[in-house]
């Protein structure tokens, strides 16, 4: 029952199935309990794409092992060969971060592109060359082993030039 003023309204089941569907942007309406938001994140075999500045960035997936996250992406750069930076090269520039579907945040601790790796959370950097794809990872240490879903990863590039995000991410274990 519903209870509004001094009246009260009896819920069928029809009802009560309904007030428990929760509408996400794009998605069209998913089940989740009372107060509770059911993400639906992107499969493994569903990479997502964000095109920006003349780079392609693909998101492979993000995999988790003993509390810490790595995500693997593809770029391209689809111009001129010309330098691209991940990280940053001291503590007031932008931070690469991830938020989780517990509302952790948790910065980014190392980055690799092509062969290259970062020690701690430097900036490291590389010449990309025009239209071959380079991988690339950004890791996270002391995610809670209960988190399931990356709900915004944000890198930041060029020291922070740009940047680029990603939602709603399955963390796959």
């Amino acid at each position: 029952m519903i209870g509004a003023a001094s009246s009260q309204i009896i819920k069928s089941m029809s009802v009560e199935e309904m007030m428990n569907k929760v509408l996400m942007p794009g998605k069209g309406a998913t089940t989740a309990r009372k107060g509770e938001s059911k993400v639906e994140p992107h499969t493994a075999k569903e990479s997502q794409k964000v095109e920006v500045q003349g780079y392609l960035f693909e998101l492979l997936g993000c995999d988790e092992s003993s509390q810490t996250v790595t995500c693997n992406l593809t770029i391209t750069n689809k111009e001129n060969d010309r330098e691209l930076h991940l990280g940053r090269d001291n503590k007031w520039k932008p931070i690469d971060r991830m938020f989780d579907d517990l509302g952790n945040e948790f910065h980014a601790s190392n980055f690799k592109i092509a062969n290259k790796g970062s020690r701690g959370s430097g900036k490291i950097g590389s010449l990309l060359v025009s239209r071959v794809p380079v991988n690339a990872s950004i890791r996270f240490e002391g995610v809670a082993t209960q988190s399931n879903v990356i709900a915004l990863l944000e890198i930041n590039l060029n020291g922070g030039g740009f940047k680029i995000q990603f939602r709603d991410v399955a963390i796959n274990k």
